[in-house]
């Protein structure tokens, strides 16, 4: 597929906003518990990331 001078522009300049707001999207979709939950299933079933996380979830002290 080959995009015209048009929609070239029109996909860079949208890519350009998505990326200066990309924490406000973020943060607006990370507002849904629902989503949330899914986000911590998948990062947590991938090994490395688990394995990195869970040790340090409970290294906390207590004062």
């Amino acid at each position: 597929m080959i995009l015209n001078g048009k929609t070239l522009i029109v996909a860079v300049m949208a890519g350009l906003v998505l990326y200066q707001f990309r924490y406000r999207l973020l943060n607006e979709i990370l507002k849904r518990e629902a989503v949330q939950k899914r986000v911590v299933q998948w990062g947590m079933s991938v090994p490395f990331i688990r394995q990195c996380i869970v040790p340090t979830l409970f290294l906390q002290k207590y004062k």
